[in-house]
Protein backbone atom coordinates (compact mmCIF):
# COMPACT_ATOMS: atom_id res chain seq x y z
CA UNK A 1 0.00 0.00 0.00
CA UNK A 2 2.64 2.67 0.78
CA UNK A 3 4.68 1.63 -2.32
CA UNK A 4 1.52 2.78 -4.23
CA UNK A 5 0.68 5.64 -2.73
CA UNK A 6 4.60 6.82 -3.53
CA UNK A 7 4.06 5.73 -7.17
CA UNK A 8 0.83 8.02 -6.99
CA UNK A 9 3.06 11.02 -5.57
CA UNK A 10 5.94 10.68 -7.98
CA UNK A 11 3.20 10.80 -10.82
CA UNK A 12 1.21 13.60 -9.89
CA UNK A 13 5.20 15.82 -9.27
CA UNK A 14 6.07 14.45 -12.65
CA UNK A 15 2.71 16.18 -14.19
CA UNK A 16 3.15 18.86 -11.96
CA UNK A 17 6.44 19.57 -13.66
CA UNK A 18 5.53 19.75 -17.21
CA UNK A 19 2.26 21.68 -16.27
CA UNK A 20 4.42 24.27 -14.59
CA UNK A 21 6.94 24.96 -16.11
CA UNK A 22 10.65 26.12 -14.34
CA UNK A 23 11.71 29.35 -14.69
CA UNK A 24 14.25 29.18 -17.96
CA UNK A 25 18.05 29.71 -16.80
CA UNK A 26 19.37 32.33 -19.37
CA UNK A 27 22.86 31.53 -20.45
CA UNK A 28 25.57 34.40 -19.53
CA UNK A 29 28.15 35.72 -21.56
CA UNK A 30 31.30 33.18 -22.00
CA UNK A 31 33.68 33.74 -19.07
CA UNK A 32 36.59 35.88 -20.55
CA UNK A 33 38.08 37.50 -17.24
CA UNK A 34 38.37 41.37 -16.93
CA UNK A 35 38.71 40.88 -20.99
CA UNK A 36 35.60 42.11 -23.34
CA UNK A 37 34.38 38.93 -25.69
CA UNK A 38 35.84 38.78 -29.03
CA UNK A 39 32.89 38.54 -31.63
CA UNK A 40 34.34 37.71 -35.25
CA UNK A 41 31.87 39.47 -37.78
CA UNK A 42 31.67 39.65 -41.85
CA UNK A 43 29.68 40.25 -44.74
CA UNK A 44 29.50 39.70 -48.34
CA UNK A 45 26.99 41.67 -50.79
CA UNK A 46 25.43 39.87 -53.40
CA UNK A 47 23.73 42.83 -54.49
CA UNK A 48 22.81 46.70 -53.85
CA UNK A 49 19.77 47.88 -55.36
CA UNK A 50 19.68 51.34 -55.08
CA UNK A 51 20.98 54.65 -53.66
CA UNK A 52 18.47 57.10 -52.36
CA UNK A 53 19.43 60.55 -52.00
CA UNK A 54 16.04 61.51 -50.23
CA UNK A 55 16.55 59.60 -47.08
CA UNK A 56 20.45 59.21 -47.83
CA UNK A 57 20.47 55.22 -47.53
CA UNK A 58 20.86 52.54 -49.76
CA UNK A 59 19.18 48.90 -50.38
CA UNK A 60 21.50 45.69 -49.97
CA UNK A 61 21.05 41.70 -50.27
CA UNK A 62 23.84 40.40 -48.69
CA UNK A 63 25.14 37.77 -46.15
CA UNK A 64 26.19 38.05 -42.58
CA UNK A 65 27.66 36.37 -39.95
CA UNK A 66 29.43 36.54 -36.42
CA UNK A 67 31.04 34.10 -34.27
CA UNK A 68 32.68 33.48 -31.10
CA UNK A 69 34.49 31.21 -28.46
CA UNK A 70 31.16 29.77 -26.00
CA UNK A 71 33.18 26.32 -24.53
CA UNK A 72 29.71 25.64 -23.33
CA UNK A 73 27.96 25.31 -26.59
CA UNK A 74 29.30 21.88 -27.32
CA UNK A 75 28.10 20.13 -24.36
CA UNK A 76 24.57 21.45 -24.93
CA UNK A 77 24.10 19.44 -28.25
CA UNK A 78 27.03 16.68 -27.06
CA UNK A 79 29.07 16.95 -30.33
CA UNK A 80 31.07 14.14 -31.28
CA UNK A 81 34.73 15.13 -31.11
CA UNK A 82 35.11 15.94 -34.98
CA UNK A 83 31.60 16.69 -36.18
CA UNK A 84 29.30 19.97 -35.93
CA UNK A 85 25.86 20.90 -35.75
CA UNK A 86 23.68 23.67 -37.45
CA UNK A 87 20.68 24.80 -35.57
CA UNK A 88 17.57 27.26 -36.27
CA UNK A 89 17.58 30.49 -34.86
CA UNK A 90 14.53 29.58 -32.93
CA UNK A 91 16.35 26.47 -31.49
CA UNK A 92 19.20 28.62 -29.94
CA UNK A 93 17.87 31.46 -29.00
CA UNK A 94 13.67 30.64 -29.24
CA UNK A 95 11.43 30.97 -25.70
CA UNK A 96 13.30 28.09 -24.60
CA UNK A 97 17.16 29.29 -25.01
CA UNK A 98 20.09 27.06 -24.87
CA UNK A 99 22.90 28.94 -26.17
CA UNK A 100 24.09 32.33 -24.98
CA UNK A 101 22.75 35.85 -27.33
CA UNK A 102 25.15 38.16 -28.30
CA UNK A 103 22.17 40.26 -29.65
CA UNK A 104 23.32 41.68 -32.71
CA UNK A 105 22.09 44.17 -35.13
CA UNK A 106 22.86 45.81 -38.19
CA UNK A 107 22.08 49.67 -39.32
CA UNK A 108 19.18 48.21 -41.03
CA UNK A 109 15.05 47.41 -41.42
CA UNK A 110 15.82 43.92 -42.32
CA UNK A 111 13.68 41.68 -43.96
CA UNK A 112 15.15 37.74 -43.26
CA UNK A 113 12.79 35.80 -42.16
CA UNK A 114 13.69 32.93 -39.54
CA UNK A 115 14.36 30.38 -42.25
CA UNK A 116 17.01 32.32 -43.32
CA UNK A 117 18.64 32.51 -39.94
CA UNK A 118 21.23 29.35 -38.60
CA UNK A 119 23.91 28.92 -35.52
CA UNK A 120 26.76 26.68 -36.15
CA UNK A 121 28.46 25.06 -32.75
CA UNK A 122 31.75 23.43 -33.79
CA UNK A 123 33.60 21.07 -31.78
CA UNK A 124 36.23 23.37 -30.99
CA UNK A 125 33.62 25.61 -28.97
CA UNK A 126 32.67 28.08 -31.73
CA UNK A 127 29.43 29.59 -32.42
CA UNK A 128 28.36 30.97 -35.74
CA UNK A 129 25.43 33.18 -36.38
CA UNK A 130 24.86 32.94 -40.29
CA UNK A 131 22.31 34.87 -41.91
CA UNK A 132 21.40 36.47 -45.06
CA UNK A 133 19.87 39.78 -44.90
CA UNK A 134 18.03 42.47 -47.21
CA UNK A 135 17.35 45.75 -46.15
CA UNK A 136 17.51 49.30 -46.16
CA UNK A 137 20.96 50.33 -44.82
CA UNK A 138 21.30 54.07 -43.39
CA UNK A 139 25.12 54.70 -43.39
CA UNK A 140 26.47 57.35 -40.43
CA UNK A 141 25.15 60.87 -41.19
CA UNK A 142 28.27 62.78 -43.82
CA UNK A 143 28.88 59.65 -45.43
CA UNK A 144 26.61 60.17 -48.64
CA UNK A 145 26.38 63.37 -49.94
CA UNK A 146 25.01 64.15 -53.25
CA UNK A 147 26.45 68.14 -53.80
CA UNK A 148 29.16 66.81 -56.63
CA UNK A 149 26.11 65.17 -58.40
CA UNK A 150 26.25 63.95 -61.17
CA UNK A 151 30.02 63.33 -60.22
CA UNK A 152 29.44 62.37 -56.86
CA UNK A 153 31.16 59.55 -54.66
CA UNK A 154 29.50 58.03 -51.38
CA UNK A 155 30.85 55.72 -48.52
CA UNK A 156 28.33 52.65 -48.42
CA UNK A 157 28.49 51.75 -44.66
CA UNK A 158 27.26 48.85 -43.13
CA UNK A 159 27.64 48.60 -39.41
CA UNK A 160 27.39 45.49 -36.63
CA UNK A 161 26.89 46.30 -32.88
CA UNK A 162 25.26 44.67 -30.39
CA UNK A 163 22.53 46.35 -28.47
CA UNK A 164 22.38 45.21 -25.29
CA UNK A 165 25.95 44.62 -24.40
CA UNK A 166 28.76 47.22 -23.89
CA UNK A 167 32.21 47.92 -25.37
CA UNK A 168 33.46 46.38 -22.02
CA UNK A 169 31.55 42.88 -22.48
CA UNK A 170 31.94 42.44 -26.22
CA UNK A 171 34.22 43.86 -28.97
CA UNK A 172 33.85 43.46 -32.86
CA UNK A 173 36.40 42.44 -34.92
CA UNK A 174 36.84 41.42 -38.20
CA UNK A 175 36.53 37.82 -39.57
CA UNK A 176 40.18 36.12 -39.91
CA UNK A 177 39.14 36.19 -43.53
CA UNK A 178 38.46 39.67 -43.97
CA UNK A 179 41.61 40.93 -41.71
CA UNK A 180 44.16 41.81 -44.73
CA UNK A 181 43.36 45.05 -46.77
CA UNK A 182 43.43 42.11 -49.93
CA UNK A 183 40.95 40.11 -48.84
CA UNK A 184 38.36 43.02 -48.43
CA UNK A 185 37.76 42.00 -52.34
CA UNK A 186 35.52 39.29 -51.14
CA UNK A 187 32.92 41.41 -49.67
CA UNK A 188 31.97 43.31 -53.15
CA UNK A 189 33.14 40.71 -55.51
CA UNK A 190 29.63 39.61 -56.44
CA UNK A 191 27.92 42.86 -56.82
CA UNK A 192 27.85 44.61 -60.65
CA UNK A 193 25.77 48.13 -60.73
CA UNK A 194 24.77 49.92 -64.05
CA UNK A 195 25.26 52.92 -62.50
CA UNK A 196 28.07 52.69 -59.88
CA UNK A 197 31.65 52.02 -59.80
CA UNK A 198 32.80 50.18 -56.59
CA UNK A 199 36.20 51.51 -56.16
CA UNK A 200 37.40 49.71 -53.10
CA UNK A 201 36.17 48.58 -49.76
CA UNK A 202 37.66 48.89 -45.62
CA UNK A 203 37.12 48.26 -41.77
CA UNK A 204 36.08 50.47 -39.69
CA UNK A 205 36.12 49.77 -36.03
CA UNK A 206 34.51 52.40 -33.40
CA UNK A 207 32.72 53.12 -30.23
CA UNK A 208 29.69 54.63 -30.17
CA UNK A 209 28.11 56.62 -27.23
CA UNK A 210 24.31 56.81 -26.29
CA UNK A 211 23.25 58.89 -23.23
CA UNK A 212 21.35 57.00 -20.93
CA UNK A 213 19.76 57.83 -17.56
CA UNK A 214 22.19 56.54 -15.28
CA UNK A 215 25.29 57.33 -17.28
CA UNK A 216 26.42 56.98 -21.11
CA UNK A 217 26.56 53.97 -22.55
CA UNK A 218 29.82 53.10 -24.86
CA UNK A 219 28.88 50.33 -27.21
CA UNK A 220 31.67 48.45 -29.59
CA UNK A 221 31.03 48.91 -33.73
CA UNK A 222 32.82 47.29 -36.67
CA UNK A 223 31.94 49.35 -39.90
CA UNK A 224 32.31 47.50 -43.48
CA UNK A 225 32.73 50.73 -45.93
CA UNK A 226 32.80 50.32 -49.83
CA UNK A 227 33.66 53.78 -51.76
CA UNK A 228 31.52 53.94 -54.87
CA UNK A 229 31.70 56.28 -57.79
CA UNK A 230 28.58 56.99 -59.65
CA UNK A 231 29.14 56.73 -63.60
CA UNK A 232 28.78 59.89 -65.50
CA UNK A 233 28.85 59.17 -68.82
CA UNK A 234 25.09 58.68 -69.15
CA UNK A 235 24.68 62.21 -67.69
CA UNK A 236 26.96 64.17 -69.89
CA UNK A 237 25.52 62.84 -73.12
CA UNK A 238 21.91 63.10 -72.10
CA UNK A 239 21.93 66.06 -69.83
CA UNK A 240 25.12 68.41 -69.93
CA UNK A 241 25.53 68.30 -73.54
CA UNK A 242 22.00 69.22 -74.65
CA UNK A 243 22.30 72.04 -71.91
CA UNK A 244 25.57 73.29 -73.33
CA UNK A 245 23.75 73.14 -76.95
CA UNK A 246 20.94 74.82 -75.71
CA UNK A 247 23.39 77.69 -74.26
CA UNK A 248 25.12 77.15 -77.60
CA UNK A 249 21.87 78.53 -79.26
CA UNK A 250 20.94 81.25 -76.71
CA UNK A 251 24.41 82.78 -77.33
CA UNK A 252 24.17 82.96 -81.26
CA UNK A 253 21.30 85.35 -80.90
CA UNK A 254 24.36 88.07 -79.98
CA UNK A 255 25.94 87.03 -83.52
CA UNK A 256 22.10 88.40 -85.71
CA UNK A 257 22.06 92.02 -87.19
CA UNK A 258 21.93 94.37 -84.62
CA UNK A 259 17.92 95.47 -86.07
CA UNK A 260 16.71 91.89 -86.43
CA UNK A 261 15.46 92.37 -83.12
CA UNK A 262 12.28 89.38 -83.98
CA UNK A 263 15.07 86.75 -85.46
CA UNK A 264 16.95 87.36 -81.88
CA UNK A 265 13.91 87.13 -80.09
CA UNK A 266 12.64 84.04 -81.68
CA UNK A 267 16.02 82.31 -81.15
CA UNK A 268 16.52 82.98 -77.30
CA UNK A 269 12.91 82.20 -77.04
CA UNK A 270 13.47 78.80 -78.42
CA UNK A 271 16.58 78.22 -76.09
CA UNK A 272 14.10 78.93 -73.29
CA UNK A 273 11.59 76.72 -74.01
CA UNK A 274 14.19 73.54 -74.44
CA UNK A 275 15.46 74.80 -70.78
CA UNK A 276 12.33 74.28 -69.73
CA UNK A 277 11.71 70.94 -71.47
CA UNK A 278 15.58 69.37 -70.55
CA UNK A 279 14.49 70.30 -67.12
CA UNK A 280 11.03 69.01 -67.35
CA UNK A 281 12.69 65.44 -68.53
CA UNK A 282 15.25 65.04 -65.79
CA UNK A 283 13.56 66.62 -63.35
CA UNK A 284 12.31 62.91 -61.62
CA UNK A 285 16.17 61.51 -62.07
CA UNK A 286 17.04 64.83 -59.98
CA UNK A 287 18.43 64.00 -56.35
CA UNK A 288 15.58 65.00 -54.02
CA UNK A 289 18.06 67.08 -51.25
CA UNK A 290 17.73 69.83 -49.14
CA UNK A 291 20.64 70.89 -50.75
CA UNK A 292 21.76 72.66 -53.98
CA UNK A 293 24.15 69.51 -56.42
CA UNK A 294 26.53 70.79 -59.23
CA UNK A 295 24.06 69.86 -61.56
CA UNK A 296 21.37 72.57 -60.00
CA UNK A 297 23.86 74.96 -60.04
CA UNK A 298 24.61 74.71 -63.44
CA UNK A 299 20.80 74.68 -64.70
CA UNK A 300 20.07 77.54 -62.62
CA UNK A 301 23.12 79.44 -64.66
CA UNK A 302 21.94 78.36 -67.72
CA UNK A 303 18.41 80.18 -67.05
CA UNK A 304 20.11 83.25 -65.49
CA UNK A 305 22.86 83.55 -68.72
CA UNK A 306 19.47 83.47 -71.25
CA UNK A 307 18.06 85.79 -69.18
CA UNK A 308 20.72 87.95 -69.39
CA UNK A 309 21.30 87.52 -73.14
CA UNK A 310 17.39 88.24 -73.39
CA UNK A 311 17.66 91.45 -71.77
CA UNK A 312 20.80 92.54 -73.93
CA UNK A 313 18.51 92.31 -77.43
CA UNK A 314 15.92 94.10 -75.81
CA UNK A 315 18.12 96.59 -74.41
CA UNK A 316 19.86 96.84 -77.45
CA UNK A 317 16.65 97.78 -79.33
CA UNK A 318 16.46 100.84 -77.52
CA UNK A 319 19.70 102.20 -77.60
CA UNK A 320 21.67 103.83 -80.64
CA UNK A 321 22.86 100.84 -83.52
CA UNK A 322 26.80 102.15 -82.59
CA UNK A 323 26.41 101.35 -79.24
CA UNK A 324 24.03 98.41 -79.76
CA UNK A 325 26.86 96.97 -81.62
CA UNK A 326 29.34 97.74 -79.17
CA UNK A 327 26.94 96.21 -76.31
CA UNK A 328 25.93 92.85 -78.48
CA UNK A 329 30.46 92.75 -79.11
CA UNK A 330 31.26 92.94 -75.16
CA UNK A 331 28.23 90.34 -74.19
CA UNK A 332 29.13 87.75 -77.10
CA UNK A 333 33.06 88.04 -76.09
CA UNK A 334 32.56 87.48 -72.55
CA UNK A 335 29.52 85.30 -71.94
CA UNK A 336 31.02 82.17 -72.42
CA UNK A 337 34.25 83.25 -69.72
CA UNK A 338 31.15 84.02 -67.60
CA UNK A 339 29.36 80.63 -67.36
CA UNK A 340 32.49 79.20 -67.12
CA UNK A 341 33.84 80.80 -64.82
CA UNK A 342 30.08 80.23 -62.70
CA UNK A 343 30.63 76.67 -62.85
CA UNK A 344 34.01 76.35 -62.32
CA UNK A 345 33.62 78.27 -58.88
CA UNK A 346 30.65 76.18 -58.31
CA UNK A 347 32.67 73.23 -58.45
CA UNK A 348 35.21 74.05 -56.33
CA UNK A 349 32.90 75.36 -53.85
CA UNK A 350 30.70 72.42 -53.88
CA UNK A 351 33.27 69.97 -53.66
CA UNK A 352 34.32 72.05 -50.05
CA UNK A 353 30.77 71.46 -48.76
CA UNK A 354 30.61 75.47 -48.93
CA UNK A 355 26.84 76.66 -47.75
CA UNK A 356 24.74 77.34 -50.26
CA UNK A 357 23.64 80.58 -49.28
CA UNK A 358 27.42 81.65 -49.59
CA UNK A 359 27.60 79.79 -53.58
CA UNK A 360 24.64 81.83 -54.61
CA UNK A 361 26.44 85.46 -53.09
CA UNK A 362 29.55 84.58 -55.18
CA UNK A 363 27.25 83.72 -58.08
CA UNK A 364 25.40 87.34 -57.85
CA UNK A 365 28.95 89.05 -57.51
CA UNK A 366 30.23 87.80 -60.67
CA UNK A 367 26.86 88.13 -62.59
CA UNK A 368 27.02 92.00 -61.05
CA UNK A 369 30.60 92.16 -62.37
CA UNK A 370 29.75 91.37 -65.95
CA UNK A 371 26.96 93.26 -66.44
CA UNK A 372 28.71 96.07 -65.56
CA UNK A 373 31.35 94.94 -68.09
CA UNK A 374 29.36 94.57 -70.61
CA UNK A 375 27.47 98.13 -70.22
CA UNK A 376 30.45 99.73 -69.31
CA UNK A 377 29.67 101.82 -72.49
CA UNK A 378 26.37 102.92 -71.85
CA UNK A 379 27.01 103.96 -67.74
CA UNK A 380 29.99 106.38 -68.30
CA UNK A 381 27.93 107.99 -71.62
CA UNK A 382 25.04 108.32 -69.50
CA UNK A 383 25.97 111.70 -67.92
CA UNK A 384 27.24 113.13 -70.81
CA UNK A 385 23.78 112.35 -72.97
CA UNK A 386 22.10 113.56 -70.22
CA UNK A 387 23.73 116.83 -70.27
CA UNK A 388 23.76 117.09 -74.18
Amino acid sequence: MFALCLQVLVVLAWMAHYAYPQPQQIPNRPETGNKPLEVKAGIQLLNIYSIDSRSESFEADLYFWASWQDPRAKEVFALPREENVTVSRETAWGADQKLWNPYLELNTSALASQDREVVTIYPTGKVEYGSRVVGQFKPPEGTMNFRMFPFDSHHLRIEVSSFVYTSDEIIFRPDSQLAQPEQLLFIYEKVHMQEWKIKGCRVVKQTEVFIGTDSDAVYSVIGFELDVVRKSAYYILRWVVPLALILILAWLALFTPVGRLDVQASTVSAAFLSLVALNFVIASDLPHCEYLTLFDHGLVVAYIAVLLIAIIIFGGAQIPESEAKQLFFRARISLPVLIGLLNLCGAILFSNEIPDRITIWIDFGIFTLWAVFVAKPLIFNWPKKGNE
